[in-house]
């Protein structure tokens, strides 16, 4: 029986051990290398494990990449893909960004997105994702505004339109290959234009104290909306990210 695959996309000089490094370009620890946006080297639905950090705004066809990662992955397969938040410097400050992406930009992969939206191209969009949660981290400059409860809960939902407050985007999805899971998808997702959204911040930012390897690499969730509550484990829960911290940092 074929073994499953992880994949670490775009992994440059950050290589992970128990995962299959890919990148454009050779280098010491590249397994594969490969077009993300071309065909990629790997069986259909043999990955179980996706990982790609800072990678996707890079690349000129969304459209292609996301084709290739349903083909290769399994049925609910887990995908964390970090990119930088929108209204952050560092989404458009390097000149090979090509687009800048917001929690609602993975929206078009959902079920059921085809008939909510009035934009054709949608219909012909055939590999669907679910989306448990898009995990927004703060800048630790925020903590000093949100010392209080009250403050907290007050000014969250504003973050993500105030400059630099939001860093980073964490964005986990998974793959629906049979009708039991597109039917498990449309039962407990918030609806096919809308994406669930937890706010994180790292450990050591939230305390305000010095940098501790490799502790402070935990991030800690301070609240969330429109939680989409499948009946399985979001990657982002303490539970089952922590463990991958270590890596996805």
């Amino acid at each position: 029986m074929r073994q499953p695959i992880a994949l670490n996309l775009g992994a440059g000089r950050h290589c992970l051990p128990g995962f299959v490094n890919c990148d454009g370009t050779g280098g010491e620890g590249i397994d594969e290398v490969f077009d993300l946006c071309g065909h990629w080297p790997f069986p259909d639905s043999s990955v179980e494990l996706v990982y790609l950090s800072h990678v996707l705004e890079h690349l000129v066809s969304f459209r292609a990449f996301f084709r290739e990662l349903w083909r290769v992955t399994q049925d609910r397969a887990t995908i964390l893909i970090r990119v930088p938040a929108p209204n952050h410097s560092e989404a458009m400050s390097e000149p090979d960004h090509i687009r800048p992406w917001y929690p609602q930009s993975f929206g078009f992969l959902q079920p059921a997105m085809a008939g909510a939206s009035s934009n054709l191209q949608y219909t012909e969009w055939a590999g669907e994702f679910g989306i448990p949660m898009v995990g927004m981290r703060v800048d630790g400059w925020v903590k000093r505004v949100l010392r209080w409860g009250w403050v907290v809960r007050k000014a969250l939902p504003f973050l993500p339109y105030v400059p630099q407050a939001i860093r980073e985007l964490f964005v986990e999805l998974f793959t629906i290959k049979t009708p039991e899971t597109r039917a498990m998808t449309l039962k407990y997702m918030c609806g096919p234009l809308h994406v669930p959204i937890t706010f994180l911040m790292y450990r050591h930012e939230w305390m305000r104290r010095p940098y501790h390897f490799p502790d402070d690499y935990t991030l800690l969730h301070i609240a969330s909306r429109d939680v989409a509550r499948y009946p399985f484990p979001s990657m982002m829960t303490q539970e089952t990210f922590q463990k991958y911290c270590l890596y996805f940092t």
